[in-house]
């Protein structure tokens, strides 16, 4: 069933309005698809025929003259091909009839809905451009034009072409206040958080900890009282990835909760997650995309995209009333593996995958415009890295498709390859607020998190050591070796 409201009127507002009109046109000419027609199928069927008039004119080489009630009557001839219910059908008659002669409504209600319709059709429809073309420059093309598009219908008679930024110096540079995500090693190579509006990308290798840092980000979050939202592309919530949260909610050991039901744990941990369940319950929302159990089947765009996200996002702000501090989406490549496959996309070509990743990541940065707030994508390293050894520093040239990837966000953090002590380099190799910031973490996995190591950095053998601890068993062995060499003399 198609629900009819006011939007459905706009296109009939748009016709009615002949600057509006040439703007629509100008737009549909451009590319854009401005019914969607799984959406709407009424309006599209009524646009298509537009369309048809203005080419058909343009071929009989005269000007498009509007014949309001005939339109009307070929489009509710056109109808019942749709496949619409009766009902519908005839509200939408009464509609078209009772709105034929005058539109009531504001001409700003429809600049909005076709600066509404045009934002969907760029953001969301750049994978069927690509899946068409193959070619990067349809991305580039179909911005453009976006960006063409939408300034011309942002309803300003006055746009700013240019700007001079040494007379607008205080409305850019400002303070621009942080979030501490409550994780030290995080906090430190991004000096103090990330702002809103911002996006992170963390990469690692293979079995690096990925998942880990998102229960261990997603914990702090509610430790401390906000709000956090938590996707998952590839490791299910399952019995595994709940025993890691409640071990590091609760602080207690892994292994005593790894192999227990809930009800099978002790009682100084049940009390403990209780206590913490009932303070941050409100405070999560999470979305397992590892299969499709948690995908909305009434609807066709609901496929893992960065649509799937803003829709949850959107929900749960308008039962809440608020939008979380943090997003983490776990991970890039798993996304845009599922999203192929659920569009039907061949991933093998690289064009292809690099392509949806772009859409994926560019929606994401909208996504954290949008609802103000901040979001770390992980990804994975070139596996190559798993050759050099744990001491070398990995950079963000080794991500794959690093110019796809990188470019788009604010931060770009590499992990590096672990040590037989399980302590890995953790680089903020690109931050847009500061100067690129390094540590040495290492994994406790004993309590599902990793650790910042202050004063470490690499030794021999491609381990990690203290750098106090060598200094103070060099001198100890300058005092052992002087020391022998008086007994000797």
């Amino acid at each position: 069933m198609i629900p009819l409201d006011k939007n459905d009127l706009c296109l009939l507002h748009v016709i009615s309005n002949s600057d509006l009109l040439l703007q629509a046109l100008k737009a549909a000419k451009k590319g854009a698809d401005l019914f969607p027609s799984r959406r709407r199928p009424h309006l599209a069927l009524m646009w298509n025929c537009m369309i048809n008039e203005v080419v058909k004119s343009k071929q009989e080489n005269r000007w498009l003259q509007i014949d309001r009630q005939n339109y009307v009557a070929e489009v509710l001839s056109e109808l019942p091909k749709t496949d619409m219910l009766p009902e519908n059908r005839e509200k939408l008659k009464q509609l078209c009839t009772s709105y034929l002669n005058q539109i009531e409504l504001n001409p700003k209600d429809g600049k909005e809905y076709l600066k509404g319709v045009l934002e969907e059709a760029i953001n969301r429809n750049l994978s069927s451009a690509i899946n068409n073309s193959s070619r990067f420059a349809a991305i580039k093309k179909l911005v453009e034009q976006g960006a063409e598009i939408q300034s011309s219908l942002n309803g300003s008679d006055s746009k700013e072409l240019y700007i001079n930024p040494l007379l607008k110096v205080e409305k850019f540079l400002k303070r621009v206040p942080k979030v501490p995500m409550g994780v030290n090693y995080f906090d430190k190579v991004t000096c103090g958080g990330m702002s809103e509006g911002e996006v992170c990308l963390i990469a690692g290798l293979m079995g690096a900890g990925k998942s880990m840092q998102t229960i261990q980000f997603v914990g702090s979050q509610l430790l401390i009282g906000n709000c956090v939202a938590w996707f998952t592309y590839e490791q299910p919530f399952d019995q595994d990835l709940m025993q890691r949260l409640v071990s590091f909610v609760t602080g207690y050991d892994l292994d005593m909760i790894r192999g227990s039901e809930y009800k099978d744990l002790s009682e100084q941990v049940r009390l403990k997650f209780e206590k913490i369940r009932t303070q941050a319950a409100d405070k999560i929302i999470s979305s397992d995309f590892s299969g499709n159990e948690m995908l909305d089947p009434d609807d066709p765009e609901d496929d893992f995209s960065v649509y799937s996200i803003e829709k949850r996002l959107t929900m749960w702000q308008t039962a809440q009333g608020k939008v979380p501090t943090y997003v983490m989406v776990d991970w890039l490549g798993a996304a845009v593996k599922n999203i192929a496959t659920k569009r039907g996309v061949d991933i093998g070509q690289v064009t292809e995958y690099i392509a949806i990743a772009n859409e994926f990541l560019t929606g994401l940065v909208q996504v954290a415009k949008k609802f103000h707030t901040r979001i770390i994508i992980f990804h994975q390293l070139e596996p190559g890295i798993k050759k050099s050894p744990a001491s070398r520093k990995p950079t963000s040239v080794e991500l794959q498709f690093i110019k796809s990837a990188a470019n788009w966000t604010d931060y770009a953090i590499v992990q590096g390859k672990r040590d037989d002590n399980q302590r890995c380099w953790y680089i903020c190799d690109k931050n847009r607020r500061a100067y690129p910031c390094e540590c040495v973490i290492e994994l406790d996995g004993n309590h599902a998190m990793f650790k910042l190591l202050e004063g470490y950095a690499p030794g021999r053998n491609g381990q990690f050591i203290n750098i106090a601890e060598l200094q103070k068993e060099n001198e100890q062995l300058s005092v052992d070796t002087q020391e022998s060499y008086t007994n000797v003399l």
